[in-house]
């Protein structure tokens, strides 16, 4: 018996999918004669496919996933990549990167007294 799983997880814009994808894909599974896990990229969501051949292998390899996708979704959540900011898809109530003030610094007054 083969037990397998499709989970898709929309993250807002293709290029932040493609930056986690690029984070995560390189992490092998630690039982591959086991656990077949398949990354791939839906437009701005990403796709991950287990096969296992028991329930108990699919749990414990998905929550494994899981954990490390929450962790590169935080990461993307506190640093922006290239000036697109990742949605605060970890805590929905708290501002994104975006909308967090910022502090300008102004060239000096060439004509302000010293």
């Amino acid at each position: 018996m083969v037990c397998e799983t499709r989970m898709v997880f929309p993250l807002g814009s293709a290029h932040i999918a493609n930056s986690i994808y690029d984070a995560l894909v390189v992490d092998d599974e630690l039982q591959p004669e086991k656990i077949q896990k398949t990354l791939s990229i839906d437009g701005e969501s990403l796709v991950v496919e287990f096969k296992a051949p028991d329930w108990r292998l699919l749990r414990v390899a998905s929550t494994s996933f899981i954990g490390f996708l929450m962790v590169a979704i935080k990461c993307a959540n506190s640093f922006p990549v290239m000036d697109e900011p990742a949605s605060d898809l970890m805590n929905p109530g708290l501002p994104s990167a975006a909308a967090l003030p910022t502090k300008e610094k102004s060239a000096p007054d060439p004509t302000a007294e010293a």
